[in-house]
């Protein structure tokens, strides 16, 4: 059993901390212990005031409460997480949900609302996505509420704006503030696609102060993209043992953010495109007709003109979707913003870790400007995160790197006609630092992607790409 004075974890380690909230001792207990065997550090409390005082002490990544306690309710243990300098995702837990209830807690930036009986399946992806949403936030920072953008604006918060691209894109952002426009935001894998969303709704007036609700469409597979996006009655399929809200619900009055929209396959654009005429829905196994009315941003990285017309994008959810376009460009593309993010998240990393950052020698700038960052701002996030570890407090050296970003290390003089070549097209760079990363883990393509920075979904698209321009075919995977 896990103590409430203590923290444990067993099984396969995963990142993130923990804290489990009941007043129930049978409750927290069986929800500490089936998140330790999915290899999860957990912290447990046994009412409001001790979750308080372990949000304070531990910093925790993420905190499952009960909303009904007898002495500090969920609601109050939200509002301290949420108010912490590096605030948790919080997920409330409770027997007595209504949709007032749910709105509410999402207002006040709950992750998400969830009914009694837990399912543990359901809760562990739960766990899953909110632990990715805060790594995102924690990726580049949100800006602050209360930003002003300017026609140039300055950057705000942890979010680096140096770049020329990067200061119009806000510009854009600004002239939007407090309209109800649907936008469309792309962009490759890891640019901060979220982020701009999040901005976008952050500095839209009274709307900043209603729900900000995230779909990530890639991360869920057909099967249970419509129960999270419509919601479902209680018994409406195997396993529905309670009513739930679905997100489109969830978001009204607020912002619907679908990121990776692209992946939503046809037969659900048509439920989607009939939500967004009618502005109401029907969960899934019901029957009553829910009003919902809510501004939707949505974010892909395929070329969505290209996908009406291959027939795998209904053209008029396209331009439902697409009233005004937003367009963030790839790191490559604005080289002005490396070497600040780099020291942004060496210094955040360092601070987090209580150690001195690593520093940067001109050297080492030229090999972050010269690298052609594949996995974006996310990629380049992984590794400041890993030189804080492996190189606090000392100036980089080039053996700090892998060999993809260092480049060949011929002396001079000596290059024969099988050298690389002086110059790569971004899409033969882009390939070559994809192989080296597959021969570096033996063909496993999970490890691959996140070492670089990209979606297991990504890579195996650029696979195909690959394979269909006459690539050689990849290892087998070795997951």
């Amino acid at each position: 059993m896990a103590q409430s004075n203590s923290i444990s974890s067993q099984g396969a380690r995963r990142e993130g901390l923990l804290l489990v909230v009941d007043d129930r001792e049978d409750n927290r207990e069986a929800l500490a212990e089936a998140l330790q065997r999915a290899g999860y550090t957990v912290l447990v409390a046994a009412g409001g005031h001790e979750a308080i005082s372990r949000i304070s002490a531990h910093a925790p990544d993420l905190v499952l409460c009960d909303l009904k306690m007898p002495d500090v309710d969920g609601m109050e243990v939200l509002k301290t997480a949420r108010a912490a300098p590096n605030p948790p995702e919080v997920i409330l837990l409770t027997a007595f949900g209504t949709v007032e209830t749910a709105v509410d807690a999402l207002k006040l930036g709950a992750f998400n609302y969830l009914t009694k009986p837990v399912n543990l399946k359901d809760l562990r992806a739960q766990v899953e996505r909110a632990l990715e949403h805060r790594a995102m936030r924690r990726d580049i920072g949100r800006l602050t509420r209360h930003v002003e953008v300017q026609a140039h604006p300055e950057p705000s918060g942890n979010y680096i704006v140096e770049s020329h691209a990067m200061r119009e894109l806000m510009s854009m952002v600004g002239r939007l503030a407090g309209t109800q426009s649907n936008v469309l935001i792309e962009g490759e894998s890891g640019v901060g696609k979220e982020v701009v969303a999040q901005a976008l709704h952050d500095s839209g007036g009274a709307l900043r102060e209603r729900p900000f609700v995230a779909v990530h469409c890639a991360a869920l597979p057909e099967s249970l993209l419509e129960s999270e996006l419509f919601g479902y009655e209680k018994g409406a399929f195997t396993g529905a043992d309670r009513q739930m809200l679905g997100r489109l619900e969830l978001a009204d009055g607020g912002t619907l953010f679908l990121d990776e929209v692209g992946e939503i396959p046809l037969s659900m654009q048509v439920k989607l495109l009939r939500v967004l005429e009618q502005r109401e829905l029907t969960r899934v196994g019901g029957r009553q007709v829910i009003k919902v009315n809510f501004r939707l941003l949505a974010a892909t990285n395929r070329n969505l003109d290209d996908e009406v017309r291959a027939g795998r994008f209904r053209e008029d959810l396209y331009y439902r979707l697409n009233v005004v376009r937003l367009v963030v460009p790839p790191l490559r593309e604005r080289q002005e913003d490396i070497i600040p993010l780099m020291h942004a998240f060496l210094h955040r990393f360092a601070a987090e870790q209580g150690q001195p950052p690593a520093r940067l020698t001109p050297a080492i700038e030229r090999i972050l400007l010269d690298y052609a960052w594949p996995g974006n701002v996310r990629e380049l996030r992984n590794l400041a995160e890993r030189l804080s570890i492996f190189a606090a407090g000392r100036e980089l050296t080039p053996a700090d790197f892998a060999s993809e970003m260092r480049g060949p290390a011929v002396p001079a003089g000596s290059r024969t006609a099988t050298a690389e070549p002086a110059t790569l097209d971004l899409q033969e760079l882009e390939r070559r630092t994809i192989e080296k990363a597959l021969q570096k883990f033996g063909g496993n393509r999970s490890l691959a992607a996140e070492a670089l920075g990209i979606s297991r979904r990504t890579l195996q698209r650029k696979l195909k790409e690959y394979k269909a321009d006459g690539a050689d075919e990849e290892p087998d995977e070795q997951d």
